[in-house]
């Protein structure tokens, strides 16, 4: 753990929340004074998980920086080589445990699957690995190198109110597949969908612990589907819920993964933290927001977009899209 000196200028989020409440103003001020001011000095830059091991970095870290007004901000990165985002949220959840006199959860390590990194839906061919990971992908990632400046790390605060009303609008005409209803998560990532003009695939990351065989939901390590569907589909609500309820990890059939989108370099990635609740606590403190880090997709050569949580009223979407176009639905939905 790094305590981290508070730069002499810097406003603390606190005098930032009273102003709000003083105000009567909404969680805009608190947004945007996160993720333009503190996220970044605390946060720092992350590095590759391949420059992590070789520079021997630290695979997880903690920083800690405190405003002096009963204010403090704290960050905590892991390594992907450590595992995925759940994984993250186990630890974090372990560590809550500890502080708080709690037993904490179990965390299975040796899994056998856990040095496979990454978990390919079952009905994938062949020719359809390569299509999403080999030399198409690749050559679309190369051509997207050369845009690579064009890509700006953009943030959008979400009402979760605004959401809940949606997804009734929703629920009244139609349901996901086994009778699921809509999800927040599904109309989040509809209007990603409707914005994105530079992607013609998302492959979104799904987490298969308690859904694979072999794969409890203890598990630590990078277990998830990366599943491919089409983002003129996923305009709809609806097929997001189908998408992601089906058995077999996939949005299209065997064989049927197409060519053009990868070699042309329009295949994105939308990553979910809007279902893990899981917080660090500590004995008489409160947690007022939290925020993912910006660095790690600003020098990807490809569109990605992560919905995390930001408050107990809101969402937050980070996006790193080289080309964006109107979308209804988020117009609706944003805070």
């Amino acid at each position: 753990v790094t305590l981290v000196d508070l730069p002499s200028d810097m406003v603390s989020p606190g005098d930032v929340v009273q102003e709000a409440w003083a105000e009567e103003a909404t969680a805009k001020d608190l947004f945007k004074h996160v993720h333009q001011n503190v996220a970044p000095y605390l946060l720092g830059k992350t590095s590759f998980s391949a420059n992590q091991i070789e520079e021997g970095s630290p695979l997880f870290e903690a920083k800690l920086m405190e405003f002096g007004d009963g204010v403090a901000a704290y960050s905590i990165k892991m390594s992907h080589a450590i595992g995925d985002g759940t994984t993250f949220f186990q630890i974090i959840s372990q560590i809550s445990s500890f502080m708080n006199g709690r037993e904490p959860s179990r965390i299975d390590w040796a899994n056998p699957l856990k040095p496979t990194h990454e978990i390919y839906p079952e009905n994938f061919s062949e020719r359809d690995y390569q299509r999403s990971y080999g030399l198409p992908f690749g050559w679309g990632l190369f051509k997207n190198i050369r845009t690579l400046n064009k890509r700006k790390c953009k943030y959008l605060l979400l009402s979760k109110g605004k959401i809940a009303r949606k997804k009734k609008e929703f629920q009244s005409t139609s349901t996901g597949s086994n009778g699921e209803v809509i999800s927040a998560n599904d109309i989040i990532m509809s209007s990603l969908c409707e914005m994105c003009g530079s992607s013609d695939i998302f492959a979104f990351d799904r987490n298969v612990r308690g859904i694979k065989p072999g794969v409890s939901k203890s598990s630590a390590g990078n277990f998830f589907w990366e599943i491919p569907f089409s983002t003129h589909q996923g305009k709809n609500p609806s097929m997001i819920r189908k998408i992601l309820t089906g058995g077999a990890g996939s949005y299209f059939a065997t064989n049927d993964v197409p060519l053009m989108p990868s070699l042309s370099g329009r295949v994105g990635r939308i990553t979910s933290l809007a279902s893990i609740a899981h917080q660090t606590s500590f004995p008489g403190a409160k947690v007022v927001c939290q925020f993912p880090s910006a660095s790690f997709i600003k020098d990807l050569p490809l569109d990605v977009a992560v919905i995390f949580r930001f408050d107990k009223d809101h969402w937050g979407i980070m996006h790193n899209f080289r080309k964006t176009n109107p979308s209804p639905l988020l117009d609706e939905i944003i805070a």
